[in-house]
């Protein structure tokens, strides 16, 4: 009979993806199914981006618009003052002229603004001016400026709006003006101007009076939240619309899917000849032609950054970007054109990438590839797309990685993919390339860190590499044991021999206990190469050790360094953290590891495994592309300056140089830092969840009582023989 298990399901799905820390978007997507049909097309057409002047090089693009008769007006801010500045420029943006307002702004105000233009082409302006009190407007891009010097409570607290909405003319004046009232106190994030009102996103949407200025709030289909406003050149009104399930476009009354382009953050503006409207998403720009659709490119296939393109608006030539440069923390402006086939350059080598969970730093680090000049294009497969949520049903109809897996196995998936966990099942039946095959001088297996290769292999070919990795182990203070790689019988020994006060491990339950034990000990269960077994009596004592703590964690927190508590469940991404746990016990620690067979107690997580598929037609190119991770000026993600520790040897040595220098640690403790990093060379057992499920059914029965461990043990075990065979 099988058993329901509060909360254990996500507890699962906690320790299933341990080893890999997300810094992009958290859960996988619950996307609602579409309630209109969407058709997303592929462009074919090949673009050339490329910057273009600014005024200074120290300005920042606040807003373009076009102006008319082919010219277009775009606002700056420089750090010399908060005060923006105007200029005007022709459809190559090959000139600027300066362009006078005639605009009076407050003393001392920080000043936000963006253009519209509505159906017919007359342009528009909002303003808001925040008054701080007595205290000067902050400019953001102004080096001289120290964000942590100001005082941000009383800076916002004061804060004083005043919205203000300018029609301009054809020659970059301000003809008029109207005063906007009864907003919330915001700036505006964004307006357009739809069939004679203004509509306006101030944290919520509202719509006002052209004349008046009152606001009204107003409510687009499908509403909860809303960051960007445009019309058409049919003058319907566009929304981006997002809540807890869906993110979309309301076409006038009509709600499309945005699938995987993301939260639509960016101005939405009137899309020329060739659309009704275009738009920049997270992941790239886009077009919409009635109902439909089209994607213009992937920002990673630009060479721009997730996230980072601003307004996007279409021009004689093509389309002029804003795009927000991370190394200048600068708005800087790129022009995208079309490039006829016939001047075209050479076809660079398409490589499709595969990406579960988007990874900000690795699409980052991709698009800086896209831009490395090697003549290879890696274009990144989204499969987030595919995690369907029905919430009427409260049900998931499909995920990414379901389909991920069918597309390898039939060989219609990209050449490359990134995983949080590489899948098993797919090593053992040759979907990978074994990457050994593939090193050479510049990138090769000396280079690596050895216990890493070793947690990375299956049955000897390396099919997989982890773009960073953490370390976990279970620590006391040496004075209560010094034995490392401990087994089973040594920790209850341990356990046995302390002080009888002393509480075993800070804030564990029988459940979180009973987790953490399958995930990192071989003791009762073992998962390598994915062949998963039980070993039934070890599980019952397993189960009779878990049974010694609470139902529920404590909620107090006891003192390591007063012998208040024995364990502690120890995870390192960086040598502060190995500082932050010798301090925590005040006295020299064993890193006593996870109970092993074989000495090999200490555990690694693997941060994003990146692999490359046996179908590809490319690999020494997907390979060229792997080592650009690793090695070279852009491979900041995995060389520990932005991600976990790295996993080649000259990194590690480098980062454990700098903590020595910096004085940080003993030698003596630096030194078993860097033996525990070097020794941990068995990863997690990397259980399914269907797995874990059956054990934490079957041994809640007997933290209740209801049977035996020996019987809760039988029955994980029956379960699971069955489930192995199933699935082999």
């Amino acid at each position: 009979m099988k058993r329901t298990v509060p909360f254990i399901l996500s507890l699962c799905l906690l320790f299933s993806a341990i080893s890999c820390r997300k810094t992009d978007n958290g859960d996988p997507a619950q996307n609602n199914i579409p309630s209109a049909e969407t058709l997303v097309i592929k462009s074919d057409k090949t673009y050339h981006l490329r910057e273009v002047s600014m005024p200074s090089e120290e300005a920042s693009v606040i807003s373009v618009a076009p102006i008319g008769d082919g010219r277009y007006i775009a606002a700056f801010r420089n750090p010399e003052s908060v005060v923006p500045e105007f200029y005007t420029t022709d459809a190559d943006f090959s000139g600027y002229a300066p362009c006078n307002m005639q605009i009076s702004f407050r003393d001392n105000a920080e000043i936000i603004l963006r253009f519209a233009n509505a159906a017919d082409g007359t342009l528009y302006m909002s303003v808001t001016e925040i008054i701080h009190g007595d205290m000067p407007a902050y400019n953001h891009i102004d080096p001289e400026h120290n964000s942590e010097d100001l005082d941000w409570d009383a800076y916002n607290s004061s804060a004083e709006y005043f919205h203000t909405i300018y029609r301009i003319s054809a020659d970059g004046t301000a003809e008029s003006k109207t005063e906007i009232t009864g907003m919330n106190d915001n700036s505006i994030e964004d307006f357009t101007i739809c069939g004679g009102k203004f509509y306006i996103s101030c944290g919520i949407v509202y719509t006002a009076d052209i004349s008046s200025g009152q606001a009204e709030e107003y409510k687009p289909p499908k509403y909860e939240a809303s960051g960007s406003l445009g019309v058409t050149s049919a003058d319907t009104l566009i929304c981006g619309i997002y809540n807890i399930y869906d993110s979309m476009l309301s076409n006038g009354n009509t709600p499309l899917s945005l699938e995987r382009s993301g939260d639509p953050t960016t101005h939405i503006s009137a899309g020329g000849s060739s659309f009704d409207a275009v738009f920049a998403g997270k992941t790239g720009i886009y077009g919409l032609k009635g109902n439909t659709l089209t994607e213009l490119a992937l920002n990673v296939q630009l060479g721009i950054s997730e996230n980072s393109a601003e307004e996007i608006i279409p021009t004689e030539n093509g389309y002029i970007l804003s795009v927000f440069d991370q190394n200048t923390v600068r708005y800087k402006l790129y022009l995208l054109t079309d490039i006829p086939e016939e001047n075209a350059p050479k076809e660079p080598v398409p490589l499709k990438l595969g990406v579960m969970y988007q990874h900000e730093d690795f699409l980052n680090h991709t698009a800086s590839f896209n831009r490395s000049g090697k003549n290879i294009t890696i274009e990144p497969v989204y499969y987030t797309e595919f995690d369907v949520y029905d919430k009427e049903k409260d049900e998931q109809v499909s995920t990414g990685s379901e389909k991920l897996s069918m597309d390898l196995l039939t060989g219609d998936g990209p050449d490359l993919a990134l995983f949080m966990n590489t899948p098993l099942d797919l090593k053992g039946k040759g979907a990978f390339a074994d990457m050994y095959q593939l090193m050479d001088d510049e990138l090769n297996r000396e280079m690596f860190l050895p216990n890493i290769l070793e947690a990375s292999e299956y049955d000897g070919k390396l099919f997989s590499l982890p773009i960073s990795f953490t370390v976990r182990s279970m620590i006391l203070k040496e004075k209560f044991s010094s034995i490392e790689n401990q087994t089973f019988e040594e920790m209850l020994r341990t356990i046995e021999n302390a002080p009888a006060e002393m509480n075993i491990i800070n804030n564990g339950s029988k459940m979180e206990m009973l987790i953490s034990m399958i995930s990192y000990s071989d003791f009762a269960i073992s998962g390598k190469d994915g062949k998963y077994s039980i070993n039934s009596g070890n599980m019952a004592e397993l189960l009779e050790f878990c049974s010694r703590f609470p139902d529920y964690p404590r909620e107090e927190w006891y003192d390591y360094s007063r012998d208040e508590v024995l364990f502690s469940e120890f995870a390192a991404a960086g040598f502060g953290d190995f500082r932050t746990y010798y301090d925590m016990f005040a006295d020299p620690v064993t890193f006593a590891g996870y109970p092993s067979k074989n000495a090999e107690g200490n555990i690694v997580g693997m941060n994003c495994n990146i692999a490359i598929m046996e179908k590809c037609g490319n690999k020494p190119e997907a390979w060229e592309f792997v080592k650009s991770i690793y090695i070279g000026e852009n491979s900041n993600i995995a060389n520990g300056r932005n991600a976990e520790f790295p996993i080649l040897l000259r990194d590690i040595e480098q980062l454990a140089e700098i903590a020595e220098n910096n004085g940080d640690f003993t030698k003596d403790e630096l030194d078993k830092a860097v033996e525990v990093i070097k020794s941990a060379k068995r990863a997690s057992n990397g259980l399914p969840n269907d797995i874990f499920l059956i054990i934490a059914e079957e041994a809640q029965p007997y933290f209740a009582g209801e049977c035996t461990a020996e019987e809760a043990a039988s029955y994980i075990k029956s379960r699971t023989d069955i489930y192995v065979s199933e699935n082999e």
